[in-house]
Order: structure tokens, then C-alpha cells, then sequence
């Protein structure tokens, strides 16, 4: 974890400054001062986008969002094949969960949990991927490739046809239990060659989480850009103020998350090719789509986002302003480096004269499957002993668990043999010398039989680690897949094969949002 993460958890009175709200606030208050914003939200953009709905959770929260003072918390993340990695998940179901609070509070406003779409995104090298453990425990990676190096922006992607060969290896890596075959006909249906990228994430998302009551907004669709103008053009007209926000808000910071740089406008414009180019800016006050060699002065760019307004999108750090000037973000829930790159956005939602959102940190947790529950049990080892260094940690646990008594106990044990060996002889030299070698003969073969001995427990022990080294090595490779936290790496495909869908309700009941250190929960 970053360090303002950490002290955004503590609640450090250090960090207070770079956010809106401390962690836990005046939910009644944040609400209030977010309806007071003086622009119209696209509620009713949200709603038509969610019209075909079909869960009656999801129904309810409509008929919520068509009440007075509807309120919505928020998150979103790159759309990853498969819904990947697992913490794609927790984000959403720590919305779903904080909404259900917040409704309970019965203080006058309606929360509607939604998932922000975010298909503008052009690094498709981010989510064509996703992993799951084969039936050995070996990690695979699942991927799409593409031909092309375009600059994409993913929702303007479809799967190729090499998304049936893809399903069909993940398939045949994946252990078969009783519920592969409901979930791969479910996912043959969601993925299909031509389909759009955005809206097979949606889809899969919404079988997971729309029973849930997850809605979703797609912020890439024309009317939304259309309606969005003001935003955008503001940006352009007042790019150097929000470039002094930033860099104002970011210095303060010792190490920002996400660089200052004073040659970007902070938008992206879709080229010709529909490649997503960075709009630059240039020494005498003018702007530049990077790759273009013609210069606009801030008249031109605006006439041309005017012209041409479903090309116009926003960066890592004119995002967040973007969605609190078009939705009424009571909350926004974000992981570590998303709460990071917050800390430096203050300022500029004040220059823009908007409300910036609470920050709800995502839940965290490692997943522990039956299986590897069975192994930590065998060897008394509790979840958080388990360490991201396997030789360290292994090394580390064999010190204060091998047999330190053995050479103690064998030395003691040959020294006794060696002390009754020369009592004998001496006896023996009195009752009958030539009995000495015999006294000797004797105690060189308890000797020897006592190194046998050692020799054996030394070789049963050695095999005992080797089957404990691969057990361990299963547990901490679950763990810490590519030796990166569980929730970072493993897609939920894995465990809707081998569990069904019921461990997402064991997840929903362990999130506690009072306690938002990581967790170990069993599944």
C-alpha cells in the first residue's frame, strides 16, 4: 500500500487536507452540499442506459433514481477480460454494499449504486488478459491478442474469433466440476466473435452483480458527450488553471501517484483511425494532437470538440471532475493508488467549482478455497503468516519448525555410548582382558546402527519438507500469484467454476466497512 492510502485508513489528520471528506463523514452533510451543485446531472442518460435491466434489484434502484434526491456511489475500472482481476469485484461489491448502509440511514436521500463503464481506455495490452489456476495449480494466462497497435479505445473494440478457441482452452485448463458446464454456456453466450468489448464486460458484470442491484453507466455514449460540452470546453478554456491545481495540489505531495506534466492538456482526442491521441500543449498558449503536425489555438480545439464531441475524453485526472460535473457522486470507491491519485485533485475540483466526492476504500481480501484451507490447517499456519517471498518465508518457517533436538539428542547419545564403552573395558580388563575388543566390537556397532539411525530420520525428514515445500508452495502461489496479491491477479471465472455462485454472498457477509484492513476469507 502506498503511504496516503495507509493514512488516508488511519485516519492521519496529515493527509486530512488533500480530501474533501475524512473517511467516515456527515453522510447527511456530503449529501446535501453534492444536490447543491448548480449544474443539471444526466440522471435521465443513467436511467435510459439502464432501462433493459432485468433483475428486480436493478429495478429498484431505477424507481430510486427517478425520486427526489437520488445520490449515487460510484466506482469503475478498465474493462479486463472476464470481468479480471478479482478486485474488479470486491469494487463493485463494496458499492452494493455501502449503498445498502447508506439507504438505511433513512436521512431524506435515495444511493444508487453504479458502475462507471470505463471503455475509453486505448491500452488494450491492460485487459485482454486474465489468469486462473489449471487443475495442477499452475497458474495460466488466458489472452486475447490483436494484430493491431492502434491506440483503440476498447469500447470501440469487438472480440475476434478467436474468442471461441480462448473459451474452449480456459475450459480445458479448468477443473471440471458440477457447475463448468452452466457457467461456460453462460459465458459462450456473453462472448461471442463480433460483440462489442464493452458490452460483454457489462454483461457478464450484470449476471454477477445485477441481482445485487449493480447499475452501470457508459460514459463513451454520444449523448453523454454531447451533454458533457460545457465540461470539456471549460477544460480547454481553463487549462492553465487546472494544470496550476495540479501541480499546486501534487507538490504538496512528496511522491504523487500520477507525474504533472505541464506539456498535456489532461483530454484525449480520437484521431483519424480512431487512434486515441493525448491533446498537447504547446509554449505559446496553443494545443497539438499529439502525432498531428497542425497547432490550434484554444478557439480551433474548441470548434473542433464542438464538431466532433464523441472523440473528446478525459484523462486519469480529469475523470474524476468529469463524472462529479455529469452525476451526483455522493462516493466514489476506489483502491490504494486510486485514492493516491485523488489526494492530488482537491484543488482542481474547487477551480471548477465542483463537489468533490467521498473516497470509499475498496474491501481487500485473499480468497482461501477449501483445498488450501486443508493445507494451512495441516501445518497450523494462519493466513497471515503466509509470506510474498517463498524462499524467505519457507526458510523462515523450517528454521523454527525442523527437528533442532535430533543432532542434540545423538550427540548426547554418542557421548554416553563412548563413557559406558570405556566403563566396560575397564571392567572387563579385571574379569578378563581378552574381552576388550569384543566390549569394543559391540559398541562400534551401536555406534554405527545409532549413525544408520540418523541417516534415516535425517532422509525421512528431508522427504517430509520436500512434500511440505510443494504444499507450501501451493498455498503461498495462491496467495501471491506472480508475486502480486491474489485480488490483483486471479480471475473470478476460477472460483464461479469450481464454487458456483454462493461464495459471492460469503464475500458480501464478511465486507465490513468499519474494518477496511485486508482480509482472509474462506470460501
Amino acid at each position: 500500500m502506498n503511504s496516503i492510502y495507509k493514512q488516508y485508513l488511519s485516519e492521519n489528520e496529515e493527509i486530512r487536507p488533500f480530501f474533501n471528506y475524512p473517511l467516515k463523514p456527515d453522510w447527511t452533510a456530503v449529501s446535501q452540499q453534492v444536490l447543491n451543485q448548480p449544474q443539471p446531472f444526466l440522471l435521465h442518460e443513467l436511467i435510459e442506459q439502464n432501462l433493459d435491466a432485468p433483475f428486480a434489484e436493478q429495478k429498484k434502484n431505477l424507481k430510486l433514481l427517478q425520486k427526489m434526491n437520488a445520490l449515487l456511489v460510484v466506482t469503475g475500472q478498465q474493462l479486463g477480460l472476464f470481468v479480471s482481476p478479482m478486485y474488479t469485484i470486491f469494487k463493485a461489491m463494496t458499492t452494493l454494499t455501502l449503498c445498502q448502509m447508506l439507504n438505511q440511514l433513512q436521512n431524506g436521500f435515495n444511493y444508487v449504486p453504479i458502475f462507471w463503464l470505463e471503455g475509453e481506455d486505448h491500452d488494450f495490452a491492460e485487459v485482454n488478459y486474465a489468469f486462473i489456476f489449471d487443475q495442477q495449480n499452475n497458474l495460466k494466462k488466458v489472452e486475447i491478442e490483436s494484430a493491431d497497435d492502434q491506440r483503440l479505445p476498447v469500447s470501440l473494440r469487438t472480440l475476434p474469433p478467436s474468442i471461441v478457441d480462448v473459451l474452449e482452452g480456459l475450459k480445458g485448463w479448468l477443473n471440471p466440476t458440477e457447475f463448468s458446464q452452466s457457467l461456460f454456456e453462460q459465458l459462450s453466450q456473453i462472448y461471442q466473435p463480433g460483440r462489442n468489448w464493452l458490452t460483454s464486460f457489462k454483461m457478464h458484470l450484470q449476471e454477477m452483480l445485477g441481482p445485487s442491484g449493480l447499475l452501470f453507466f457508459n460514459p463513451d455514449e454520444v449523448r453523454v458527450k454531447e451533454k458533457s460540452l460545457p465540461f470539456f470546453l471549460q477544460i480547454v478554456e481553463e487549462n492553465n488553471a487546472l494544470l496550476e491545481a495540479l501541480q499546486e495540489q501534487s507538490v504538496k505531495i512528496k511522491k504523487p501517484q500520477v507525474p504533472v506534466r505541464g506539456t498535456r492538456a489532461y483530454l484525449f482526442f480520437l484521431a483519424e483511425g480512431k487512434s486515441r491521441q493525448p491533446i498537447l500543449r504547446k509554449t505559446n498558449g496553443q494545443f497539438k494532437i499529439y502525432g498531428e503536425e497542425t497547432t490550434l489555438s484554444p478557439k480551433q480545439l474548441k470548434n473542433l470538440i464542438r464538431q466532433n464531441p464523441e472523440r473528446i475524453s478525459s484523462s486519469v485526472l480529469t475523470r474524476p471532475l468529469w463524472q462529479s460535473y455529469i452525476l451526483p457522486v455522493v462516493s466514489y470507491v476506489a483502491g490504494p493508488a486510486e485514492i493516491a491519485y485523488w489526494a492530488q485533485l482537491k484543488l482542481a475540483f474547487k477551480r471548477f467549482k465542483l463537489t468533490m466526492p467521498h473516497l470509499q476504500p475498496r474491501y481487500s481480501a485473499t480468497l482461501i478455497e477449501p483445498k488450501i484451507d486443508r493445507v494451512l490447517k495441516k501445518f497450523d499456519l494462519q493466513p497471515e503468516q503466509v509470506g510474498i517471498d517463498f524462499n524467505q518465508w519457507t526458510a523462515e518457517l523450517f528454521r523454527s519448525r525442523q527437528l533442532k533436538e535430533l543432532d542434540e539428542l545423538l550427540k548426547q547419545t554418542s557421548e554416553q555410548l563412548h563413557t559406558n564403552q570405556n566403563k566396560f573395558v575397564e571392567i572387563a580388563r579385571q574379569i578378563d582382558p581378552t574381552l576388550a575388543s569384543l566390549i569394543g566390537k559391540t559398541f562400534n556397532n551401536m555406534d554405527g546402527n545409532l549413525k544408520k539411525m540418523k541417516a534415516r530420520l535425517e532422509k525421512a525428514w528431508r522427504q517430509k519438507n520436500e512434500t511440505m515445500m510443494q504444499q507450501l508452495q501451493t498455498i503461498q502461489q495462491n496467495f501471491f500469484p506472480n508475486g502480486k496479491p491474489q485480488e490483483r491477479v486471479v480471475c473470478p471465472v476460477y472460483y464461479f467454476n469450481k464454487l458456483g455462485v454462493h461464495w459471492l454472498q460469503t464475500i458480501f457477509k464478511a465486507i465490513d466497512l468499519q474494518y477496511l484492513e485486508h482480509r482472509f476469507v474462506k470460501i
